[in-house]
């Protein structure tokens, strides 16, 4: 890992310097790429990771921008299997300085095979996954914002040991994160002597949960894991209710808390408890999420209401702007690359937020609950 952050970090520096150009020359606005879903089962979260990004884009343009020049953002309608042409075809057109705001592995790993980040000198800022494996917390050239599963499923099983649940039905997709959530969860229910029950797996980018509700309506269980997209987990809750299933639902933050109840109802949502890997939007105690909160004020589309989603995308906004204010006017992706790199092994602080670019992501860790309104309670 760190020899191939130096090799990325050398290269980047060549190209730093062969893409300089002098400050009159230098365009007038940053543009930030981001390739992500704005359709379909993911498309709820790729628009709240833009929102959120927008807000503290259009909160540090209106002071000015980031040593004059405006940040812009250029959301791509992510295609599966074209993500890196994509990206290829946008950078030759605007010279992005970043990626920002993925949503998942799989756009990453297309990035990664294709060695575009590498090639072009962009670094990706922010990626809404809890994957530590493959090519994502390996890349040199990916900078996290937030936790891991593995943090993620340690508390959830800290915290059903609170409330003695001791037989934990797990509920996932199939696909490489519920490889990785079950082999997690497998080996944290072993350290803590918990009855793991792994319910049938359901396709994965679909809330085809039906036959994993069966499946632990027939099982004799405390709680319930939850550790997949919105759409299914909603609809799993919707029906387990209906079922009258008994036990405490727990959800990992690969769901949008904050927008369950809307689907399924207060009822069916009340009482779920909430992995989160980013303060409460509304949490007036971090300097931070005030400033986000005061941002959806100014910018927030009246039809919109803050989410932990868009919290995230906020979060991983305002590092690629603190990373900005440390280069020079002109500077390119390849720069910033370096610039977010100078953190090295240290914490990034963040307006009361601690963020460790290179392997852990932020150091926040909550759980919260959906109280009887539908509101996720802090």
């Amino acid at each position: 890992m760190a020899s191939a952050r130096r090799s990325f970090l050398q290269a980047a520096a060549s190209l730093a310097a062969l893409s300089t150009v002098p400050a009159a020359r230098a365009a007038s606005e940053w543009t930030v790429l981001q390739p992500a879903p704005l359709t379909g089962v993911h498309g709820g979260v790729g628009w709240h990771l833009r929102l959120g990004a927008l807000l503290a884009f259009d909160a540090v343009n209106a002071a000015g921008g980031v040593h004059g020049r405006f940040v812009r953002l250029h959301t791509l309608d992510e295609e599966p299997g074209r993500v890196a042409a994509q990206v290829r075809e946008a950078a030759q057109a605007s010279s992005p300085v970043a990626l920002l705001g993925l949503n998942g592995r799989q756009a990453l790993a297309e990035l990664a095979r294709a060695g575009l980040p590498a090639q072009l000198g962009l670094p990706v800022v922010g990626v809404k996954s809890g994957s530590a494996s493959g090519v994502g917390f390996d890349a040199p050239w990916l900078f996290v914002t937030r936790g891991s599963y593995r943090n993620e499923i340690e508390q959830v099983f800290r915290h059903a040991a609170t409330i003695f649940a001791r037989r934990i039905v797990l509920v996932t997709s199939d696909d490489a994160d519920g490889d990785e959530v079950t082999a997690l969860a497998q080996a944290e229910a072993g350290q803590r002597g918990v009855e793991l029950v792994l319910a049938p797996r359901h396709p994965a980018d679909t809330a085809r949960v039906a036959e994993g509700v069966a499946t632990t309506l027939a099982a004799k269980h405390d709680a319930v894991l939850l550790a997949t997209n919105t759409a299914a987990v909603a609809l799993f809750a919707k029906l387990y209710r209906a079922g009258r299933g008994r036990g405490q639902l727990i959800t990992l933050s690969s769901a949008e808390a904050t927008q369950l109840a809307l689907v399924v109802g207060p009822q069916a949502a009340r009482g779920m408890v909430i992995s989160q890997v980013v303060p409460h939007p509304r949490d007036p105690k971090l300097r931070l999420m005030r400033q986000f909160m005061q941002a959806c004020q100014r910018y927030l589309p009246d039809t919109a209401n803050p989410t932990l989603t868009m919290a995230e995308g906020y979060v991983a906004a305002r590092v690629l702007i603190a990373g900005l204010q440390r280069c020079s006017p002109n500077a390119n992706g390849a720069a910033l690359a370096q610039s977010l790199s100078a953190t090295g092994k240290a914490a990034l602080e963040l307006d009361g937020l601690r963020v460790s670019l290179q392997r852990e992501g932020t150091h926040f860790r909550s759980l919260s609950v959906i109280g009887g309104t539908g509101q996720v309670l802090f």
